[in-house]
């Protein structure tokens, strides 16, 4: 079956993911050459390892299912070690080692061998129709035995691994994967635009500029917005003659990932109890209390861009976005950008830093809610 996915964050970025979960099954086929490198640059060739049965994994870092499957298949290798070698060949481009190291360690790959030099070529050579991630197994004479496209069921990869090893058959492990599931990806994925939605808005009534920053899906990068302008007196629903800002960014931990954790030991609750658990920073001031309110209101007012243009034969996977939201007296207007050198971008991560300033120098209380 093939699952295409697209999620239309914005008129400017469209995301896709496509989950392709099949089992390829052919005749006993002897696997393809191959030449990796470990993380140290030193080179390998799959052929190197005849003699021992082999799982083949090929991932990136951009890759949803990949991270979710990698705690699945270090804790499988620690299980066959001696007798199975796990190689996780990352398709990364070469700048990306140091965040494959970051990404190993933060998804409980450390008892994998992990390598570079795999491409989206490759996984057509060994059969898995560039459905990522995909895995093949080879027995320890060099042929290739199975595959699977598409992110791991411990069944399967159990059942496989038994007939890679030999072993008789028997019931499933009890011990419990340590990763998020599909289930687990698929609920936080539905979920994750309205908690964002109601813990760091970019809509309200005034005459304002808003700015939003966030990566979708699973992310280390905080989730933050701001919005300045002129607010409503709560008590004659005049606009105020003073500008004021208000600051949210999530505490510590993104909302996406506070998410998971929260949905994970926490199954049964509903999307609107787990949003209540979030955690996020929030500050708010007047321009009394923060000159830089005024000084970049009034470059907003003065800034001068034009739409971006569009590259439509480029998919950005996993990007920042920056999302904007002017609310003024002829009418608001949403802009959505990926593009963090074009103008309005710059004004946004300028203003932030001069917020935080002012945050950093004020004995205000930092409220979390």
């Amino acid at each position: 079956m093939l699952y295409i996915g697209v999620m239309a964050k914005a008129p400017l970025s469209v995301t896709i993911f496509v989950w392709l979960i099949s089992a390829l099954s052919s005749a006993q086929e002897v696997a393809p050459s191959l030449e990796l490198l470990d993380l140290k640059g030193a080179p390998h060739k799959l052929a190197d390892y005849r003699g021992q049965p082999v799982v083949l994994n090929f991932w990136a870092t951009w890759c949803v299912p990949c991270a979710a499957e990698m705690p699945l298949l270090s804790e499988m290798q620690k299980r066959y070690q001696g007798r199975v070698l796990f190689i996780a060949a990352s398709i990364d481009d070469e700048d990306m080692k140091p965040q494959i190291k970051a990404f190993i360690k933060k998804h409980q790959g450390d008892a994998l061998t992990v390598m570079m030099g795999a491409t989206l070529d490759s996984l057509d050579v060994f059969g898995v129709n560039q459905g990522m991630p995909g895995t093949v197994f080879i027995d320890a004479e060099g042929n290739i035995v199975d595959r699977l496209s598409g992110a791991l069921k411990r069944s399967d990869l159990e059942q496989r691994l038994r007939k890679l090893v030999a072993e008789p058959e028997h019931k499933s492990s009890s011990v419990q994967d340590t990763g998020p599931s599909q289930d687990d990806w698929d609920w936080v994925n539905k979920n994750y635009g309205n908690a964002l939605n109601e813990l760091l808005p970019v809509k309200a009534k005034g005459r304002f500029v808003s700015f939003r920053s966030y990566r979708d899906m699973h992310s280390e990068i905080l989730e933050y917005s701001f919005f300045i302008g002129h607010e409503f007196n709560k008590d004659d629903h005049r606009l105020q003659d003073f500008l004021s800002a208000h600051v949210r960014v999530a505490d510590t931990v993104s909302i996406y990932d506070q998410m998971m954790k929260i949905h994970r030991d926490k199954p049964a609750e509903s999307a609107a109890n787990v949003s209540r658990m979030l955690r996020v920073r929030v500050l708010d001031f007047a321009q009394k209390e923060c000159a830089a309110i005024r000084t970049q209101f009034t470059k907003f007012e003065n800034l001068s861009f034009k739409p971006p243009d569009i590259d439509s034969s480029v998919i950005l996977l996993h990007a920042t976005l920056y999302q904007f939201h002017v609310q003024a007296d002829m009418g608001d207007m949403d802009i959505y950008l990926i593009d963090n050198e074009h103008p309005l971008a710059q004004w946004a991560l300028e203003t932030r830093q001069a917020l935080d300033s002012c945050i950093a120098n004020s004995s205000q209380p930092k409220t979390v809610y």
